[in-house]
């Protein structure tokens, strides 16, 4: 028993342990939801306050359990009960046997001086030798009461006391289970407020994922399928392609989509059929520049995605070659851009365009303005390059105009 007791004692102990670094998590988790949800955080560090509040009671219990049953039990088994199995009997045992021997050795003497006076003694009373036995009778007496009280001991500590102890800690356990109820039940209130909270910013995180989910397959609408017989297919973004007429044909079939990269002729069945490819892809590149820039502009979610995409494609351009220094200075990281010219400029520079005038060239900044659709193409391109060589080639002649 002491040992499912002292099992039962750990493992209490070693559940208030795990419980009260729980409690810590949660509210470190809490901590981390501040920024996001104030709400989310105040129920992450309700949680971990009723948590304590458990593991308290739990840690009171275990007390109770060591000061009700396992010392007792401990004292018991090494005070008690030590010797029961022979040390407790040996004095007993040893009185007795001084009284035989003393009886024995009187015996034998009253049996020898009957002899010597002729006579046969087969038996000797107790009355005879009573007075002679006194003082080891009360030797032998004084230890069985010893004995007995003992015994009597042991089995009311065995029996009656230990299932006091055990009404004890039941009651103490009912305690526990009461206050622990207490709780709970103080803390319902706020369990049905909260699922009320939660299930709103679900509902709110739902919106935005699904805004997202929009996006995302906007993007990949945007994203046009072509495939040759010997090669695998190839998607193009739209938002970069460009539909165009083959003029020199003959049969007004063909048309060309030309890509960031890479042009690619078609040719359809006749011309009506050539005019419907033609206004399908149009449409298709109106409506994915619509929903991207127009359509969802009230929503943070998409102005977000938009503004990441812009921001990545401005990296993008000014890893270009030309784009990473001013076109007329050569100063390292311009910041500004002339959407007539389609070059950067530095601020310096930006400040004597304005004064050539908007009709000459139009700045706007790139990194606090906000950049068109048609602004980011004309910059991811070799302009650049090409302005500043002609900016910098000496006129052949003075007879000549250019």
């Amino acid at each position: 028993m002491k040992k499912s007791v002292k099992a039962l004692y750990n493992s209490i102990k070693k559940h208030v342990e795990n419980e009260d670094t729980l409690a810590e998590n949660i509210e470190h988790v809490g901590e981390s939801q501040l920024e996001q949800e104030p709400c989310v955080d105040d129920a992450f560090n309700k949680f971990s306050t009723v948590t304590k509040e458990l593991s308290g009671s739990m840690n009171e219990l275990v007390s109770k359990l060591h000061s009700m049953l396992l010392f007792p039990l401990d004292t018991f088994l090494k005070n008690d009960l030590k010797g029961v199995k022979g040390d407790l009997r040996k004095p007993l045992d040893k009185t007795w046997k001084d009284y035989e021997t003393k009886f024995s050795k009187i015996e034998k003497e009253k049996r020898q001086l009957a002899k010597e006076v002729g006579m046969t003694r087969e038996t000797i009373t107790g009355a005879e030798i009573a007075e002679e036995m006194e003082k080891e009778r009360k030797v032998f007496q004084l230890q069985l009461c010893e004995y007995l009280i003992r015994v009597n001991e042991i089995k009311t500590k065995k029996g009656v006391d230990l299932l006091l102890h055990l009404v004890d800690y039941y009651r103490a356990l009912t305690m526990f289970f009461q206050e622990g109820l207490k709780t709970i039940n103080h803390f319902q209130s706020f369990i049905d407020k909260l699922v009320t909270q939660l299930e709103t910013i679900k509902r709110t995180q739902n919106q935005e994922r699904n805004e997202l989910v929009k996006l995302r397959d906007a993007l990949k609408g945007s994203m046009a399928s072509y495939k040759e017989e010997s090669k695998d297919p190839v998607k193009l973004n739209l938002l970069t392609c460009q539909v165009k007429l083959v003029h020199d044909d003959p049969g007004k079939k063909c048309f060309d989509l030309v890509s960031q990269n890479r042009t690619y002729h078609f040719q359809a069945e006749d011309e009506d059929s050539m005019k419907e490819w033609i206004s399908v892809l149009n449409n298709a590149k109106e409506q994915v520049l619509m929903k991207a820039f127009h359509d969802n502009t009230n929503s943070p979610c998409i102005n977000q995605n938009v503004k990441e995409l812009t921001g990545s494609i401005l990296q993008i351009v000014k890893r270009l070659p030309g784009n990473n220094v001013c076109c007329d200075c050569n100063a390292k990281d311009p910041e500004w851009l002339s959407t007539n010219l389609g070059v950067l400029i530095c601020l310096e520079c930006c400040g004597i365009h304005r004064q050539l005038g908007v009709h000459i060239s139009r700045t706007q900044s790139i990194v606090i303005d906000e950049l068109g659709t048609s602004q980011l193409l004309v910059l991811y391109s070799d302009w650049p390059d090409v302005l500043f060589t002609l900016q910098l080639t000496v006129k052949p002649s003075g007879q000549t105009m250019y």
